[in-house]
This record gives C-alpha cells, structure tokens and sequence, in this order.
C-alpha cells in the first residue's frame, strides 16, 4: 500500500508549473490576435506576417536539442528563469517593431525564450516529482497553455480596444509576465529529495534489494526502475517510433491550422466567421484532451492512448471531408482537439517512463524536431496538392493515411529492453 504524506510539496509544483505554461502560452497565442493588428498599420501581407509562426516554429524545434543539454546541466529552474527574461525581452522589442524584419529578428528571441523556459524544464519538474500519477500531473500543468491562451488573448485585444495601440498590448503582456514566473522559479524545487520528500508523496523508503528489471506492480502502466542515457535512449526503436507518431500529430496539427479556415470557407460552403471560431474551437477542446490524455495514461499504456488518439484525428478528418452541416463540423471539433491535446501530453509521459528523468530534457529535446521537421512541411505539401488538384479532398485523404501509419508507430513503440547504458537507480519496483 502507498501512503501520501500530508503537506506534499508536488502540489506546489503542479501550480508554479502550471503559471510558468500559462504565461507562456498566452505570450505565444497573443501573436495570433496581434499579428494581423500590426500588419494592417504597418502594411505587411498575410504571407508575410504568417512567414513569422514558421520562424517561430523552427527556432523552438531545432533549439530544442540545445536547451535540452542546458536542462541537464544547469537545472530546469535556472532555464526557466532564463526564458521568462528572454520572451519578455522579446515582447518588449515587438512593441518597437517599425518592419516585417524587426518582427522576424525579435519572434526568435521569444521562440528561445519559450523554448529554453517551457517545454523542456517544466516537463522535466513535473516527471521528477510524480511517477504514478504522472500523466494526469502532465496534463494538468499542460492545459496552462491553453488557459493562458483564451485569458491573456482576450487581454491583449481588450488593451488594444481601450488604447488603440498594439504596442501597449505588448508592453502589458511582457510586464504581466514578470510577477507570476518569478514566483514559479521561488516555489519551484528540481526534485522531492531537495526537501526529503519522495516522489509522489510516497512515505516509505525503496527497498534496496528491488531488483532493477522494471516492470509495473501498482498499475499496468510500465515505468522503468532505471535511468537511461541519453545515447542509450536515442539507439532504441520505442524512442524513434514514440517521436514518429509525435512527429505525425503536429503534421496534422500544423496542416489543419493552416488550411482548415480556408477549406471550411471555400470547399465546405460555410461562413466565414464559423469557419474561423472552428480553430479556436479545436484550440479549446485541446485542454479538455490534455486533461483527459493525461487520466488515462495512468491508467492505460500511453503508447496505447497516443495510438488511439491519432485514429480519433484521422476519423476527425475523414468526417470533415464527407460530413455536412455543423454538427459533423462540432463532431470533428471535438476530436481533432481532443486528439492532438492529449498526444502533446501523453507523449512526454511515454519517454519519461521509457526512460526516466534523469536525461529526460536531453532525451526530449532530440525528439521534438521530428515534429518540427514534419510541422513544416505539412502546410506546403497539402497546399502544393490542393493547388495541383483544385481540392482538398486529396490532401486530407493523405492525412487520413498519414494518422493511420502513426498509430500504428505508437502501437509499435513498446517499451525497450534496459542496457548497460542506464543502470543507475531511480525508483524501486516496488513503488512504480
């Protein structure tokens, strides 16, 4: 039986955690409410201004190995501080933006700073301080983002109703961001040992004689015993087909939020002011995703989840393309948010289970540029068919396919066999 100790510090954890993602979160969905704002003052196209999410996106995903290295070095907690310093470095210089250039330059001073600050650290924290309610931790501390999103969005265009200026909004949010991040970094604590806790809040010491062979005895859920390294790790199969399967929801993910208002608009016939509030829909029902994603993969194999979830967004997919009026548009909604939501947090659970914590930031930062690679190609594949075709039909055929081959790599990613690489111990069997 376990125990929890009353006064565990793991629930501090969960709430810095969760203001380090909302804060962040709201940093990065604000430039979606204030991008199109600046371009019509400063006279900049859709393609010009949109060129900037891609710039984003590269600096986060082919950085990621770099801050990973940095997390493990130096701590989770000094990253964190250093991205919160850099995002709002940037969004200060955004304010004094006078060119398409400027923007471009000051977009990858925030994508380092959400980078070096969020992903990586806050993940890497939370899979120190919970092991078998991990996943549900992940996804509570996860759906920040989307919180952060619909809250700081919404300021950021009420500041800019009231002043008429999008350079105030920019001021606002970067002095918003000081207070809740400086308090996170305070309450922040890398690991439970720090102030003789466990992880979990678990009461009893580990057995030394718990043989290292790791395999569930709580849960089904596996949990390795063992801290792998981070070349170990990256030899195996269950790493490359957990980053695969990633890597094929954010090429969904990044096809869709290009595309989606412009075939619900042309192709599906529908109004124009739906078809835009349908991405903000599938935003929203992400956080539910995260949560739920986040229950169930303590419960259920996560490779098994994430497997499952790919399938709910081929299906989301395929009713899009086949399905008429609003409910088939709310049915796709629902699953495609739900969906990508749940895999976001899901996967980081798998490879911190696979792997354990210990070079985990290292580990995950080798995995997120497979996500990057595809989530920049997606777009201008599926508008290169639409254009050769005259319909998105085919395009979103090929996603449909594409959901399926993920599933099937999550499916396949079972957990690997320990090397001699990564003998160090971690958590006994007997607690995992």
């Amino acid at each position: 039986m376990l125990a929890w100790r009353k006064g565990f510090y793991g629930y501090a954890i969960v709430v810095s955690a969760f203001l380090v993602y909302f804060v962040l979160g709201g940093a990065y969905y604000s430039l979606s409410v204030l991008a199109p704002v600046m371009a019509e003052d400063l006279g900049w196209s859709a393609a010009q201004f949109g060129a900037a999410f891609s710039i984003f996106a590269l600096t986060t995903g082919i950085g990621a190995p770099l801050v990973g290295t940095f997390v493990v070095r130096s701590g989770p907690r000094l990253a964190i501080l250093g991205g919160a310093i850099l995002v709002a470095a940037g969004l200060v210089l955004i304010s004094t933006t006078g060119t398409i250039w400027h923007l471009y330059g000051f977009i990858i001073v925030v994508g380092a700073g959400i980078s070096l600050g969020g992903i990586l650290p806050v993940q890497q924290i939370v899979g120190n301080w919970f092991v078998l309610r991990r996943s549900s931790f992940l996804g509570l501390v996860l759906s920040g983002a989307g919180v952060g999103g619909l809250a700081i969005t919404t300021l950021a265009a009420g500041v800019v109703t009231a002043s008429g200026s999008w350079r105030s909004a920019w001021l606002a949010l970067a002095t918003l961001m000081v207070l809740p991040v400086l308090l996170a970094v305070l309450l922040l604590k890398n690991r439970p040992e720090e102030l003789g806790q466990k992880a979990d809040g678990v009461s009893q010491e580990p057995d030394p004689e718990a043989p290292l062979s790791a395999g569930p005895t709580a849960s089904r859920v596996y949990r390795t015993s063992q801290q792998w390294e981070t070349k170990a790790a990256i030899k195996t199969r269950a790493f490359w087909l957990i980053s695969l399967a990633t890597g094929i929801m954010f090429f969904l993910l990044q096809a869709i939020t290009a595309h989606q208002v412009a075939y619900l608009a042309g192709e599906a016939g529908l109004d124009l002011a739906i078809a835009a509030s349908a991405l903000g829909l599938v935003a929203g029902a992400s956080v539910i995703g995260r949560l739920f994603a986040g229950w169930l993969g303590d419960r259920v194999e996560p490779r098994h989840v994430i497997a499952g979830l790919l399938l709910a967004m081929g299906l989301s997919l395929l009713i899009l393309m086949v399905g008429q009026g609003l409910v088939a548009l709310y049915v796709y909604v629902i699953l495609f948010g739900i969906g990508y939501g749940g895999i976001i947090v899901v996967a980081s659970a798998a490879l911190l289970n696979y792997f354990g914590t210990k070079s985990y930031a290292q580990i995950m930062g080798i995995s997120m540029p497979v996500g990057t690679v595809l989530g920049i190609l997606s777009p201008l594949l599926v508008g290169g068919i639409k254009d050769a075709t005259g319909s998105y039909v085919p395009a979103f055929a090929l996603m449909v396919g594409a959901a399926v081959a993920g599933a099937l790599c999550a499916y396949l990613g079972r957990p690997p066999v320990p090397e001699a690489a990564c003998t160090v111990r971690a958590v006994p069997d007997s607690l995992v």
